[in-house]
């Protein structure tokens, strides 16, 4: 066995990262950006070719272009522009994914592979230690470090990897959930559901739109398109369908029985058999031990929540173990990690589970376009942070001040005054606490054409994972410490 360790903390990786999928390769990229050490460690030792999540809400691809990578995303996906639902081959309503001017504005539909392969390309920093092929056997955590056994899944040497911190990204089958003994609470559905890409053999009626299709007898087809002329069909399966002899043929035929499309068996591929889900971790920390992602919640597919919840997660505890050498430090700031994430998680679950149960209802009197509505456009609770969108919508309501927030992977304080006194001290406390962050505070004094965003004589705090509130301009009682940013 060999160690990768250190005496004094201080000198060692900031995180280990568990998982090598979306949420940990923003985790990556993440700590790249704020210049700590990581090493991330991945079972598999090669990307995986089955079809997974595709979707990429507003929120998110905001998020993602503080990491410069909204160009490479926007090449290789398309916009998602609405969902059409069919009953008996019949359109009965369609659901409209609101798209905004900018490029991080949109909806989108991509590969998760094409997500994860310009994540891992845009990690360049001396900083990172990628180790693939690398599966986590245990670990344990001292007061300063979490120390890990990995295991080569080729040799079987056993490594012994040390860090300040762990992260596990490794996905709704955690080990290190396991290993922590948090249970993971909900449902798993009983039904067998599948999911594949192909291409169509005739044109799709709406290229940039999914649509779901559902018989009388309940039997249902989710048709998602996808770059490359290719499409993601998911479905449900009985038992005993699934246990015979399983081919493209049949596949093929249970999308023409339910939808009428005609697809092409032999472009058919990453074919994946499963039971959805809806389970919550009863806490997403222990002591230096975080998970993020599926490892903390998965969640049914309707809404399309668990790819961009898993990436928010990542943006949401970078900047706080960011913090953790900083002077500025305080405990408060990595406890309300698992809080505030889980409180996300119960609304998204509560939401996911019932746009689950509406879609399971047979409804061939409705009819009209209806706007889809989300987790993210639920009206904001002023006393704590919510995401930004919530509050104002960052591309519409900043005119010169857009970019400077949404490059901005530090904290913008927004200011509706007018004072210059006011100002003055603001510009003096952000200099402080930036100095003591070590991340950029960027205090904004929104124009006259902004000032509609928030009231009169209040800022408006937007931390680096896009969650914000409003405080009153009241600087004697203005609060220098780390209860200011959580």
């Amino acid at each position: 066995m060999t160690s990768i360790s250190a005496c004094n903390p201080n000198e060692l990786p900031l995180a280990l990262i568990v998982g090598g999928g979306p949420a940990g390769l923003v985790m990556a990229n993440l700590l790249q950006l704020y210049q700590n050490r990581f090493c991330l460690i991945e079972q598999r030792t090669s990307s995986s070719d089955l079809s997974k999540a595709t979707g990429l809400h507003k929120s998110t691809l905001k998020l993602l272009d503080k990491l410069n990578l909204i160009d490479k995303i926007t090449e290789r996906s398309i916009e998602l522009n609405g969902n059409n639902l069919y009953v008996e081959g019949k359109l009965t309503q369609k659901i409209v994914f609101e798209q905004g001017r900018d490029l991080n504005d949109k909806n989108v539909s991509m590969h998760q592979s094409s997500l994860e392969e310009i994540l891992q390309n845009n990690l360049t920093s001396s900083n990172k230690d990628m180790r693939w092929g690398k599966k986590l056997v245990s670990f344990k955590q001292s007061e300063d470090s979490v120390t890990a056994i990995v295991q080569d899944a080729v040799t079987g040497a056993m490594d012994s990897i040390s860090a300040r911190f762990l992260v596990a990204a490794d996905g709704a089958k955690s080990t290190v959930r396991k290993e922590m003994g948090i249970s993971f609470e909900g449902v798993t559905t009983p039904e067998i559901s599948f999911t594949f890409d192909a291409k169509v053999i005739a044109s799709f009626p709406t290229k940039n739109e999914m649509a779901m299709y559902t018989t009388k007898e309940l039997d249902r087809l989710v048709v998602v398109p996808l770059p490359e002329d290719l499409y993601k069909f998911s479905g449900k399966v009985s038992d005993a369908w699934f246990h015979r002899v399983k081919s493209c043929e049949e596949l093929t035929a249970i999308v023409l029985e339910r939808s009428g499309i005609k697809i092409d068996p032999q472009t058919i591929g990453g074919v994946s058999f499963y039971h959805t889900a809806s389970k919550i971790a009863t806490c997403m920390n222990d002591r230096r031990v975080f998970l993020i992602g599926d490892a903390a919640h998965v969640f049914f597919p309707a809404g399309g929540y668990g790819l961009n919840a898993a990436i928010e997660d990542a943006f949401s505890l970078a900047w706080r173990l960011n913090l953790s050498s900083k002077k500025i430090f305080n405990s408060v700031i990595l406890d309300d990690f698992s809080r505030e994430r889980l409180e996300n998680a119960l609304q998204i679950q509560a939401d996911s589970n019932q746009k689950k149960a509406d879609s399971e209802k047979i409804n061939s009197s409705a009819g009209g376009l209806v706007k889809e509505m989300q987790i993210y456009n639920q009206a904001a609770n002023n006393s704590s942070f919510v995401r930004v969108d919530t509050i104002f919508s960052i591309n519409d309501g900043l005119k010169e001040n857009s970019r400077l927030v949404q490059q901005n992977l530090g904290f913008s304080l927004l200011v509706n005054t007018t004072s210059k006194k006011n100002l003055t001290v603001l510009d003096q406390f952000s200099r402080q606490i930036e100095a003591d962050s070590g991340l950029t505070f960027r205090v904004i004094q929104l124009t006259n054409e902004e000032t509609f965003l928030i009231p009169d004589e209040t800022l408006c705090l937007i931390r680096p994972d896009n969650f914000a509130k409003i405080f009153p301009l009241n600087l004697d009682s203005l609060d220098y410490s780390s209860s200011l940013l959580c």
